[in-house]
């Protein structure tokens, strides 16, 4: 081991600076040859082309012998190559060499700043040697590239041994091909170099911030990668990429849209041949520049400028947007530009592929765009069979109702359109074609029909949104999975579902007609397996469509216990009867079709119970689709209506025995049982035949025998109506009537006089004022009295009826039917600038009515 003596002359080195640079400056100021200075700190004459071998890195020795003989207590390895290794180049320990592994890795000359070099006395930075390094942010300049005299790159070879260092200027042989130690050096001034002055915000300055700060912080989390951090390697890999491809393909006018027009007349400039002594490599830079380091720093700029400006995007589907320019142009140029060579360059980063992926998405047809999730966080390149198989596994045959909705476009059938979004999302990430597709989750759909499909989709207006919900869909059954086994559920022997005794006792316990077994069956056996029924007589399919009308809240509940119950036979008692991906999958999408619970129940209610009309015609009246209408009486069944709900109401108070007991014991006849109750005749008259107890024979019954003077007192003297007094004695109005008959009570002649209220009002009327007494005696005669003296109080009828919550017409035909009872006109219309009045006599029968309701 040699030892090493200190140094006469101490010489710091600079901030930033090259190991070689602060050994030059200790040479020039002490007046050394090169060689003896390389001796007296111990470290080896370069040997050969390229960077000396501790420029690259340090040896413990190399470094233990220049602390001492220079008296510095520097870092000395980070004043080589190696600060940089790992992440702007990768270096061989054992060889200290310079590999491949890095984009534009420079192996030996220098960029430099001339009026860096004029400020710090002609130090040389270490970071000018990367090939990463193109433009000086402190000066706002391009980095020159060569000799402003000889034209050649500054420390492209060693200098010999016997020169003394020249700072600041250029080392190169005077004479093109001049060797050995008799060659006289060039000598130029560096910081007399001519460089491309740029303003302080150009994108190219900008880009060498960002490239400084990738290298330094040893991660990318600018941009694009800030939801996808990369590591410096592939962060760089892909500026590269983008930048070769821009060199490679852009067409002069779009280099200078997106870079300047100063930098482009600059890039033009220099794309002549070479000047000077320059090898092979470096013409092959120039023509190839995503292979190597480019030689000249205008090229490095535009490349990393204009792949800075995709990468700075906030995500990937607004760098697409960005880069899609390029794909065209690459296209324009002939180059096929497919899902499956998009690679740009080697070792570049899945956020470089996503990119590419969705700027290629409008190119693509909508099932490449589902392959590839193109409208995804970060598509990707399909790769392995096992994302297939999950799907298969966690997705339904007819996709989750209340999922599909929002997917619905008006040109698709409902069953197609569930089969088909099943189908479609067997695509999602995967190398299925087609036809393997419609086949994967059982939905038998040939591939030319799935093909229609996904045309009508994608011509819809909100295909991007379709297509990003459909894959946000696969990707979280993928991810999360589903409780359910779909798989499994489709392999269950279903013909032992719901057999007819049982049907018969759901349908008898909800008051539901029997004969929708079949229509009750299919319903179920789509709610378990979610496998639609596609086969069977327009009949039947045209029933099972329509069952949802007839459920109720608790047939809908008495039929899902039984397919739990089902399942659990089947040994399937540890997952939910159905399941529907979380609704947030899909919230900030705008999609085509309608959103679960969005229909007017009220109206749905209205339409369905009391207009009975179909559901097609139910959609329609309610502005929605039939699917929407079908998901939401399935979801939220009607409840029953009057007859179902007096029936259920019956047999929860009248189970056989005690219908038994009361019918044929205690002799009761149907009506004083139903008045028991509070149900009609006809419903327990049913309840006894689905209860399947024998009616008594009419020669058997309890006969009813009336009083005639009871009847008279009643009926003539006290005015009560015929259906009153039969409910009372149980029995129907007609037999009731031919009682009356019999006994020749004279009758009242059918209609409203003869009803109860009528009645009961005619009675009441004997007790007003003789000037209310007509109309009080009318039936609703008493609230058209109180709604005129409500009015009274009003300017205008107008506003009268607007506060009484009536129209102006109903108020008018009011008021002038209590005109005629009363014998005279009650208001005095209003006119312009003079309000509504009572007249004489109708202040006599407002006093009169407030008589008649002194708490009023």
């Amino acid at each position: 081991m040699t030892t090493v003596r200190s140094l006469p002359i101490r010489l710091q080195p600079m901030p930033g600076e090259a190991i070689d640079s602060w050994l030059e400056a200790i040479a020039a100021r002490t007046n050394t040859a090169w060689g003896d200075l390389l001796d007296a700190v111990g470290l080896p004459a370069p040997a050969g082309g390229g960077y000396p071998s501790w420029t690259i890195a340090l040896t413990d020795t190399e470094a233990t012998n220049l602390r001492a003989a220079t008296g510095s207590e520097a870092d000395h390895p980070q004043m080589t190559l190696t600060r940089f290794n790992g992440t702007a180049l990768c270096i061989d320990q054992d060889s200290r060499r310079l590999r491949r592994d890095v984009a534009w890795t420079r192996r030996t000359g220098s960029r430099f700043c001339p009026h860096c070099l004029s400020s710090n006395g002609g130090r040389w930075k270490l970071e000018w040697r990367l090939g990463w390094s193109f433009a000086c942010i402190e000066h706002s300049c391009l980095l020159a590239d060569e000799c402003p005299r000889c034209r050649r790159t500054p420390r492209h070879s060693p200098l010999p041994g016997h020169c003394i260092p020249a700072i600041g200027r250029c080392a190169a042989p005077a004479q093109e091909g001049g060797i050995g130690r008799e060659s006289q050096r060039c000598g130029a001034d560096l910081t007399t170099a001519e460089v491309v002055s740029l303003p302080a915000a150009h994108p190219a300055l900008g880009a060498q911030a960002v490239i400084d700060r990738i290298i330094d912080d040893g991660i990318a989390r600018f941009g694009v990668y800030r939801q996808h951090p990369q590591s410096v390697g592939s962060a760089l890999a892909d500026i590269r990429a983008v930048g070769g491809r821009v060199l490679s393909y852009a067409t002069d006018e779009e280099i200078t849209m997106r870079v300047g027009s100063d930098l482009a007349a600059a890039y033009r400039t220099e794309s002549a041949e070479p000047r000077g002594e320059r090898s092979e490599q470096v013409r092959a830079s120039r023509t190839k520049p995503a292979l190597e380091a480019p030689a000249r720093a205008v090229t490095a700029a535009i490349a990393a400028s204009t792949a800075i400006a995709v990468l700075n995007r906030p995500d990937i589907a607004t760098a697409a947007d960005y880069l899609r320019w390029l794909v065209i142009s690459a296209r324009d140029a002939g180059l096929t530009v497919q899902p499956t060579n998009i690679g740009w360059g080697t070792r570049i980063s899945p956020v470089l592929t996503g990119i590419q992926l969705a700027a290629l998405a409008p190119m693509l047809d909508p099932s490449d765009q589902l392959r590839y999730r193109t409208r995804s966080a970060l598509p990707t390149l399909i790769t392995g069979h096992e994302r297939g198989d999950l799907l298969a596994r966690h997705t339904p045959t007819q996709f989750w109702a209340s999922t599909s909705l929002p997917f619905t476009a008006p040109a698709t059938r409902r069953t197609m359109m569930r089969l088909a979004l099943s189908a479609a999302i067997q695509l999602v990430g995967t190398r299925m074609n087609l036809t393997a597709a419609g086949q994967q989750a059982g939905a038998h759909i040939r591939g030319h029909a799935l093909s229609r499909f996904l045309q009508i989709l994608h011509a819809d207006p909100n295909w991007g949104d379709v297509c990003t919900g459909l894959i946000r869909i696969a990707d979280y059954v993928v991810e999360q999975g589903t409780p359910i086994d779909y798989r499994r559920r489709r392999s269950i022997d279903y013909s032992e579902l719901l057999p007819e005794h049982e049907w018969r006792r759901i349908a008898k316990c909800t008051g539901t007609l029997p004969q929708s077994s079949s229509a009750a069956r299919a319903f179920l056996r789509e709610e378990l397996s979610c496998v639609p029924t596609v086969e069977g007589s327009p009949d039947l399919l045209a029933r099972i469509a329509a069952f949802p009308r007839y459920l109720t809240p608790e047939l809908r509940d008495e039929l899902l216990d039984y397919g739990r119950r089902f399942l659990c036979a089947a040994g399937i008692d540890n997952e939910p009867l159905s399941w529907e991906p979380p609704d947030q999958l899909l919230a900030d999408l705008d999609l085509p079709g309608a959103r679960p619970g969005e229909i007017d129940r009220h109206r749905l209610r209205s339409l369905i119970r009391e207009r009975d009309l179909p559901l097609g015609a139910a959609a329609r009246e309610l502005g929605t689709t039939g699917e929407a209408v079908r998901l939401e009486l399935i979801t939220n069944p009607l409840p029953m209506d009057t007859g179902r709900r007096q029936y259920a109401h019956a047999r929860a108070q009248l189970p056989p025995e005690t219908l038994s007991k009361l019918y044929h014991r205690d002799r009761l006849t149907l009506r004083q049982i139903a008045g028991q109750v509070g149900v009609s005749r006809q419903t327990v008259s049913r309840l006894l035949a689905d209860y399947e107890i024998s009616t008594i024979p009419a020669t058997q019954r309890t006969k009813i025998h009336v009083d005639r003077d009871w009847l008279y007192q009643e009926y003539v003297t006290n005015r009560r109506a015929l259906p009153d007094l039969a409910r009372q004695l149980g029995m129907s109005t007609p037999n009731l009537a031919r009682w009356a008959t019999k006994y020749e009570i004279p009758m009242r002649p059918r209609g409203g006089p003869s009803h109860s209220s009528a009645l009961a009002a005619a009675a009441s009327a004997e007790a007003v004022p003789p000037i209310l007494r007509t109309a009080a005696a009318a039936q609703g005669g008493r609230d058209r009295l109180a709604r005129a003296e409500a009015a009274s109080t009003f300017p205008t009828l107008t506003e009268a009826a607007r506060a009484l919550g009536t129209s102006q017409a109903t108020l008018t035909s009011q008021f002038l039917r209590l005109e005629r009872e009363t014998g005279g006109a009650l208001f005095e219309r209003a006119e312009r600038n003079r309000p509504m009045k009572l007249t004489t006599h109708g202040r006599r029968v407002i006093a009169a009515v407030r008589q008649l309701n002194p708490s009023d």
